[in-house]
């Protein structure tokens, strides 16, 4: 205790000493010192943690970094195969000669002669890159590109090696880097750069620094409520998980306003976060813009001329790569645009997984439905299976396709070991042959190949070589190896004919023009680099002809199904967009109509899905069918099922074509869906419908679309003065009912849209809805609504002879609206 005291003694001294040359200096510290707090140099510097050099000089010995030091500081193994070098020295070092090898010592490749690294800068050497080839046969190198002597693998290794053969650094792995099951976005990187340990990491930065951002998005601006509101900023967060934002600097176009996200503040999975000018402390104004900065580093930004209007926002909504004016503002909610309806999952939101036990490969991803079986393809090995469904839903794999079929192109035909196509889509023609969509050769991954090829399913084995094949890579714009076709899908001429608009006649498609077409049918590509969908003819010669260009403005598609009952083509995206789908009507239009579909609240928008189906519409049960989704990435839980509302009666008949059934069986009468489709002007609809002879008399039935209504709702909210949706049906004089069938998410947006009156005007009668029947029929529909008007034969009435008397010879009406097996009488009156 004695020895103690006299320390702080002569520490106080110290103290009083330093603060009597040095009266304006302290230090503070926030915890014990490991050694000692000193200033460096002596006097003058900061004061630093380090070693005791009591009664000496304060001299940190630096560490003395080497001349030349080079190492591995990031590994790209899917989808492109490349090698990141750092050099950490202090000077330029000569590469030549230095060595690359993957985990076999057979496989190595040099640095080309002359190959220099200056200190602190990357090298990356790629498939393409020139160097020299090790042959194992002569021992001997030969002048070769990295791709011919190593091709980086799944479970691999990537070594240095120096001239004299000494390793220099290594690292190993078992399974592709990636980033929520996609391969293509991630890689295996050192966090700080050249310093620290490997890690899977989320962001692949070829030839960059090695950044790791926060996802937060910059989603929606208002800098002028017409309502005098508050301006306010609109962040989102993309992700399945919490996301903390703490810490994120908020500017406009000024730098001196500027707003530090408090610690602590977080936005919900998937959900939103405003901020209003009162807590920005500044507003917005015209011309103006809005950053994001995470440490000192610019993470998102937008500019806009004069004033929102009414808001600026990304587009798509979360997903995008662009902001425009919206339709609505919309603060904690998905953006809205005038150009393409958003609307909500139509069907059950519950999903369930196939497969808990590892049933498929890793690589999962094209989808078809055709004739009762699934079929599932995967793009790691090109090999495919059939899997049959029952009316109950239950799956099981068709005989010889437990293991499932490999298909092989034809210059591969005798070589076994090829590695085959980069199989990522399926679809089955109307003949049942299988077609693949292939966005490259296996063997060469740095390169776009885009092939559809052609294989008989049934044939005994379980290689097949395709029978034919069609390079479509030059038609298509020229993309990066892994982003290039997606998904395909065959469409039956009986859909088509007269509806998808041809590009090269500028006419409606008429299949006769191209009479070396094969299959009876057309075939859709999607492209995943900017999302659009493509159109061919496919010739028995292994030529192919474009014929159409369609933009589903989802930004990436990675899946198609054309669904023959709706008579709608479906675009996919995964998680890079959302799992967000478009709904194209191919309805003789140049620009066909398109309305985006949020997915349903079972699915993890953050699942890398690429695979979509939908079953055909006889496998209805309970106004519901089947949705499958297939996820890229996993070996177990990659097969999901959910379900999608559906109107189907027993007795309806798909026309032939994937997503629709061509062996239904003909009910006398059938509730045929409505020719052509809905003509919008404004808030008034015109539809036409089809007569059907029944024992009750002649049935006149037609059908809304969503996108229609979505049009004339649309109308209505831009145009205060108008409260009213008009519907005209137009129907034989002699029709003894009217049915109009209505889609279920229309009645609801109809009930929760500014639209005070309904009125559904045909031959029979004129039918008013107003706003709060409205929204009891859309409280409890269930399903598709269908309304109805008949003329009542007055002699049928079993009413008193006084009742009679007094309806004479006025027309009796009966009014109903169903939903499902639900029905509730709105209206029964006479006339």
């Amino acid at each position: 205790m004695k020895n103690r005291k006299i320390a702080m003694s002569m520490l106080n001294r110290f103290i009083i000493a330093s603060m009597v040359l040095f009266p304006m200096q302290y230090v503070q510290a926030s915890a014990h010192a490991v050694g000692t707090y000193s200033r460096v140099p002596d006097g003058t510097g900061e004061f630093i943690d380090q070693e005791p050099t009591k009664g000496k000089l304060n001299i940190v010995e630096k560490e003395e970094l080497p001349q030349h030091r080079v190492i591995i500081n990031e590994i790209n193994s899917s989808p492109d195969d490349w090698v990141e070098f750092i050099n950490l020295g202090t000077g330029e070092i000569d590469l030549s000669g230095y060595e690359i090898r993957d985990n076999s010592d057979d496989h190595r490749w040099k640095f080309a002669e002359g190959t220099k690294l200056p200190a602190g800068e990357l090298f990356v050497v790629d498939a393409n890159t020139d160097g020299q080839v090790y042959d194992d046969q002569t021992d001997a190198y030969v002048a070769g590109k990295f791709a011919a002597a190593i091709g980086i693998g799944s479970g691999d290794s990537i070594r240095l090696y120096d001239k004299a053969g000494k390793l220099l650094d290594e690292y190993s792995w078992t399974e592709h880097a990636s980033y929520k099951g996609d391969e293509a976005l991630a890689s295996f990187g050192r966090y700080p750069d050249g310093t620290g340990e490997f890690m899977e990491f989320p962001t692949s930065t070829k030839g960059k620094a090695n950044i790791i951002t926060n996802p937060v998005i910059l989603n929606e601006i208002q800098s002028n409520d017409l309502k005098g509101g508050y301006d306010w900023i609109e962040l989102a967060n993309p992700t399945g998980k919490v996301l903390d934002i703490s810490g994120i600097v908020i500017k406009d176009s000024d730098d001196t306003h500027q707003y530090v996200i408090p610690k602590g503040t977080t936005i919900p999975k998937n959900g939103f976060l405003v901020l209003t000018e009162k807590m920005l402390g500044f507003g917005l104004g015209k011309n103006d813009s809005v950053r994001l900065f995470e440490k000192e580093r610019l993470i998102a930004s937008t500019t806009w001329k004069d004033h929102t209007n009414p808001t600026w926002g990304l587009y798509p909504d979360l997903t995008g790569t662009e902001y425009r004016n919206t339709k609505e503002a919309t603060p904690n909610e998905r953006n809205k645009f005038k150009d393409v309806p958003v609307v909500e999952w139509p069907g059950n939101g519950k999903v369930v997984i196939f497969d808990h036990k590892p049933t498929f490969l890793k690589d999962s991803s094209g989808l078809d439905f055709f004739k009762g079986q699934l079929y599932a393809v995967d793009n790691g090995t090109g090999k495919f299976w059939v899997l049959d469904v029952s009316k109950n839903g239950e799956l099981s794999f068709a005989k010889g396709f437990e293991k499932g079929k490999r298909v092989r192109f034809q210059k591969d035909a005798h070589d076994v070991k090829a590695a085959g196509p980069d199989a990522e889509g399926i679809t089955v023609d109307g003949d049942g042959f299988v077609y693949i969509a292939s966005e490259r050769d296996n063997n060469v991954k740095d390169v776009n190949f885009n092939m559809i090829l052609k294989v008989d399913p049934h044939k005994e084995g379980n290689d097949l070589v395709a029978l034919q094949q069609w390079d479509l890579t030059a038609s298509l714009p020229q993309v990066s190896a892994n982003m290039g076709i997606e998904a395909v899908e065959w469409v039956s001429n009986a859909n088509v004919v007269g509806k998808l608009y041809d590009q090269n006649t500028d006419k409606v498609f008429d299949a006769t023009k191209y009479p070396n077409a094969i299959s009876n049918g057309v075939f859709f590509v999607a492209l995943e680099d900017n999302g659009h969908v493509y159109a061919y003819v496919l010739n028995k010669d292994g030529s192919s002809v474009q014929i159409a260009d369609i933009d589903g403005k989802i930004g990436g598609a990675m899946a198609l199904d054309y669904d023959t009952y709706e008579k709608v083509l479906w675009a996919v995206a995964d998680d890079g967009y959302n799992n967000r789908a478009a709904k194209i009507s191919i309805n003789g239009k140049k620009n066909p109509d398109i309305v985006h579909v949020l997915p349903p609240s079972g699915v993890d928008i953050s699942s890398n899905n690429e695979g979509f189906a939908i079953a055909e519409a006889s496998f209805t049960k309970d106004g519901q069918r089947p949705v499958y989704r297939f996820k890229d990435g996993e070996k177990s839980g990659s097969l999901s099922i959910g379900s999608i509302a559906s109107d189907y009666k027993e007795g309806v008949v798909d026309n032939p074509g994937n997503g629709g059934s061509n062996n239904g069986t003909v009910n006398p009468t059938p509730i045929t869906p409505t020719p052509g489709t809905p003509k919008v002007d404004q808030n008034r609809i015109n539809v036409t419908s089809v007569l059907t002879q029944t024992s009750k008399g002649s049935i006149a039935t037609a059908a809304l679309t969503e996108q229609a209504l979505a049009e004339a709702i649309a109308f209505v909210e831009e145009n205060p003065t108008e409260t009213t949706v008009k519907i005209k049906v137009e129907a034989a004089a002699n029709a003894k009912t009217v049915e109009m069938m209505i889609p279920n998410k229309s009645i609801r947006a109809l009930a929760e849209a500014r639209v005070e009156t309904l009125v559904i005007e045909s031959p029979i009668a004129t039918i008013t809805f107003d706003a709060i029947t409205l929204k009891t029929i859309a409280e409890a529909a269930k399903a598709d609504v269908k309304i109805s008007a008949s003329v009542v034969d007055s002699g049928t009435l079993s009413v008193s002879g006084v009742t009679k008397e007094r309806i004479a010879d006025r027309p009796i009406f009966d009014f109903t609206v169903t939903s499902g097996d639900a029905e509730r009488s709105v209206i029964s009156k006479a006339g």
